[in-house]
């Protein structure tokens, strides 16, 4: 069972995140799409290459938005690496 089957009756119930099986990565989609394009465009504007890093978030679905809007590699840790596209220029740490 994946995450998403696992808490989707939760999603925009009051007070469930009481209910959550911990631990889970929790997002507001819209809010993280926006702030992916605002620091997009704010390396673009200021000449700046966008480089994301996914030790953070250690998602590969975080880590694939980010560079849907990069101008240069990104850097991974090895276990997203296979899960990125091959085109994906992503360094190791």
């Amino acid at each position: 069972m994946s995450d998403i089957d696992l808490h989707k009756h939760l999603i925009g119930r009051q007070g469930s995140r009481l209910s959550l099986n911990t631990p889970v990565l929790v997002i507001d989609r819209d809010t993280l799409q926006r702030n992916i394009d605002a620091m997009a465009a704010f390396a673009r504007d200021n000449g700046m290459a966008l480089r994301p890093h996914a030790k953070t978030h250690k998602s590969a679905d975080i880590a694939k938005l980010q560079l849907a809007r990069a101008r240069s590699a990104c850097a991974a840790p090895n276990w997203v690496r296979p899960k990125l596209s091959p085109k994906a220029a992503c360094r190791t740490f």
